[in-house]
């Protein structure tokens, strides 16, 4: 496993719901999870490549090259990504063809996710709550959609997140589900 250098740690980008982000050397950035920190050191690896294989599979190169580092010291562990200075997939993004069928085909990872059985994935995210876009799916200035958080909804977690982690499935993925269909309905497409 690749280590990460405390010295190339920027300034603080973003503190959300689940991500600490900082910027990273020139280009990246460095995402310490929240959830994960709950897990331990080393199931908190275990889980975040986990879920970065499963994300992989239902939605291959839509998720962002995302890799998992550590620290110098070996005591903390993160997500080392690509910066991505773009906006968050709204409808009227969808009037874009090509953004369209993008959208589709993480819908059908994502609908299959779910047929499978596999804990659901954050395409949400916690703007998404408040505002009508997929904060967790960003629109690329070269027409392509970018999946930026494998984060799923895992209610196989250790205890202390158990509670969290189910109110959250019973709150965001109603709402989750409920955009993906009013995005689709938008294009006359609706999914059940």
């Amino acid at each position: 496993m690749n280590q990460y250098k405390k010295s190339k740690i920027g300034k603080l980008l973003s503190f959300g719901s689940e991500h600490i982000v900082y910027s990273y050397d020139i280009d990246k950035v460095l995402k310490f999870s929240l959830i994960h920190f709950f897990y331990g050191h080393k199931k908190g690896i275990e889980w975040s490549q986990k879920e970065l294989e499963i994300s992989k599979k239902y939605f291959g190169d839509f998720i962002l090259n995302t890799e998992i580092v550590i620290s110098e010291n070996k005591h903390y562990f993160a997500q080392l990504q690509p910066k991505i200075i773009e906006h968050h997939l709204t409808a009227k993004d969808l009037d874009n063809k090509i953004l369209y069928q993008q959208f589709l085909k993480i819908i059908d990872g994502y609908h299959q996710m779910c047929k499978d059985r596999q804990p659901e994935i954050d395409l949400i995210g916690q703007k998404g709550i408040f505002k009508k876009c997929m904060s967790n799916i960003f629109v690329l200035n070269n027409n392509q959609l970018v999946i930026m958080d494998a984060t799923l909804f895992n209610t196989k977690c250790p205890i202390i997140l158990k509670p969290i982690i189910a109110c959250l499935r019973y709150l965001v993925l109603p709402i989750q589900n409920r955009r993906i269909n009013q995005f689709l309905t938008q294009k006359g497409n609706k999914i059940n």
